[in-house]
């Protein structure tokens, strides 16, 4: 009868370790990525829209990870920070939402890179590129109008709370084909 104790409390704490697993993973995504949509208005004298991942680096504070999106209907791809222009890749909330050192990015496969950044003296944002101004001085460059929000993601207690569910499923179920006798006890398997 011992046997069948000891496996009943080696199933609780495994049970009890699993739920715990499960909610440090779910808090986990909570802040391991953030998501933003974006608009740019006269960016290349045209308009571009996307959404960016970013990482939290310091309450309101966030360094672009990613960027899908397109100017004209080309792909943009992301520039490491220092990639052109000494652009940061950080973002911003509550607005201005970037920095004199900007977010860049290329098109048509590299051959033009773009920088948006904020100027401060001017208050306005600013878009340069590699074929228009060259190396992007501060103060250089077109006015756009940038603009970014918050894109829905998924609601990390929704999954909790789903996770929840399933575990609760599970040990009803268990209970059950238990009191029925359908699971073999550690006593019925050493006989």
């Amino acid at each position: 009868m011992s046997k069948v104790y000891a496996l009943k409390g080696s199933l609780r704490w495994f049970a009890r370790f699993f739920a715990v697993l499960v909610l440090v993973g779910c808090a986990q995504s909570v802040y391991a990525q953030t998501y933003f949509d974006f608009t740019c208005t006269g960016c290349g004298g045209t308009s571009a829209s996307g959404e960016v991942t970013t990482s939290l680096v310091s309450p309101g504070e966030y360094l672009v990870t990613a960027l899908s999106g397109a100017q004209d209907g080309d792909a943009m791809t992301l520039l490491a920070p220092g990639g052109y222009a000494g652009n940061d890749n950080l973002l911003f909330t509550p607005p201005p939402s970037l920095d004199v050192d900007g977010l860049s990015f290329s098109i048509l496969s590299g051959s033009i890179l773009y920088n948006i950044y904020y100027d401060s003296g001017l208050g306005e944002y600013l878009e340069c590129n590699s074929v228009d101004d060259g190396g992007c001085e501060t103060g250089a460059g077109t006015v756009v109008q940038f603009s970014l929000t918050p894109a829905p993601s998924p609601e990390p207690g929704t999954l909790v709370l789903f996770g929840s569910g399933l575990l609760l499923l599970g040990a009803m179920l268990r209970r059950k084909l238990f009191a029925k006798g359908a699971l073999p006890t550690v006593s019925g398997l050493l006989s």
